[in-house]
């Protein structure tokens, strides 16, 4: 028996025999399997090549899915939303770092920076699932190609003046360096929802 979604599906009446089968009817039917039970146990995903192969008949699978746009939409809108404090966070950071406060400044880069690499996984984690081009969303987002390239070294710059606890520099990549990221990110994940 195959219950998918809370629901039978007639594996026999659709030639389905395998797991891959079912996976793959479903994939067709532009589901993503999120859970996933064979006999009421949780497989182990290192053997799911040989899973996939395992014949259906004399077992029970459950399987739950989802929409991958939808996934995707509500991922992207929780970055979103996250975003909108990033900036504050930023700026927060580069005024405790004026004032010699260096903890506290580390504290409201750390909520930045997460806010950022949020937005950044969001992103590639939705190209990735709906098979987007990356370079097509930064163009509809109207940034050059090179940008992530570009936010990837401002993170290492700042990964470098945190090492070294280095106020001033870190002041200024926060000040001059990264002022419009939160804004790009914005405008990506406004771009990737508009092609989701």
């Amino acid at each position: 028996m195959v219950m998918v979604d809370q629901q039978p599906l007639a594996t026999t009446d659709l030639g389905l025999e395998t797991v891959g089968e079912v996976f793959s009817h479903l994939a067709r039917a532009n589901r993503l399997v999120v859970h996933f039970l064979i006999d009421g146990q949780t497989p182990n995903l290192e053997q799911l090549p040989a899973l996939r192969q395992a014949r259906i008949d004399g077992h029970t699978l459950f399987i739950e899915t989802a929409d991958p746009r939808q996934m995707a939409k509500n991922v992207l809108k929780e970055a979103h939303d996250e975003l909108a404090g990033a900036d504050a966070a930023k700026d927060a950071a580069a005024e405790q770092l004026r004032r010699n406060n260096f903890s506290s400044g580390m504290e409201k880069l750390a909520t930045c920076l997460a806010a950022w690499q949020r937005a950044e996984q969001a992103i590639v984690g939705s190209a990735k699932l709906l098979n987007i081009n990356l370079d097509a969303v930064l163009t509809e987002a109207a940034l050059p190609p090179n940008w992530l390239t570009v936010f990837a070294e401002n993170l290492r710059q700042l990964g470098l003046a945190v090492q070294a606890r280095d106020a001033v520099a870190l002041t200024d990549l926060l000040a001059y360096e990264t002022t419009q990221t939160t804004s790009h990110w914005q405008d990506i994940v406004a771009a990737m929802l508009a092609m989701v």
